[in-house]
């Protein structure tokens, strides 16, 4: 029998997507412990996690949310522990499978959505076909106009950073005066946040 993959996982939950094109759809949410970068405005948690195999993290989303049939696969950084295999298991029971990226690293194969949240470091520069990109600015941050010019995204997001789960209006005002300056970008707020849920 082959040894199945360990992973760090922090939470398994099934909710709503909360901000961008999928706003509103049911997923099962798989957190996975650790990132390479370290943004002041994270609001995930850095803990180590628990281990988890393939299949226990299969089942697990199963039970949270399966009937939802999808699954957004986010961190931390999940480019640091997410496999080919993990992904191909999800998607042989017909799955759609998605994941919330930095950007920094190569993606696995077989992912039907990407989301890209640039942060200050190079994006990877064979990322491949990506769904959306969302940049999340604070009141005075320049939107990254380059972002528009290196990648090739179907949808460009901006998104106003939140205090913990407060709306900080300043952002918000300016996030909505960069999406009318710079047409090519729209607004995406944090929903989520604004309504309690996770």
């Amino acid at each position: 029998m082959q040894r199945q993959q360990i992973y760090r996982v922090q939470e398994i939950f099934y909710s709503l997507q909360g901000e961008g094109a999928n706003m509103g759809k049911p997923v099962v949410f798989v957190r996975f412990a650790g990132c390479n970068l370290a943004c002041p405005f994270c609001d995930t948690p850095n803990t180590p996690g628990i281990e988890m195999t393939d299949s226990e993290i299969f089942l697990e989303a199963g039970k949270q949310g399966g009937r939802c049939g999808a699954v957004v696969f986010t961190g931390g950084e999940p480019t640091l522990q997410l496999t080919d295999t993990l992904v191909a298991l999800f998607k042989e029971s017909g799955w759609w499978v998605a994941i919330e990226t930095n950007g920094t690293r190569p993606l696995p194969q077989g992912l039907d959505y990407v989301t890209v949240s640039p942060k200050n470091a190079p994006l990877y520069k064979r990322l491949g076909h990506i769904n959306e990109i969302r940049v999340a600015l604070a009141e005075g941050q320049p939107t990254p106009e380059e972002i528009l010019d290196n990648t090739n995204a179907d949808l460009y997001y901006l998104s106003p950073i939140f205090d913990g789960f407060s709306a900080v209006e300043a952002n918000i005002d300016w996030v909505i005066e960069e999406c009318k300056r710079s047409p090519a970008w729209r607004l995406s707020i944090q929903l989520h946040k604004l309504i309690g849920i996770r």
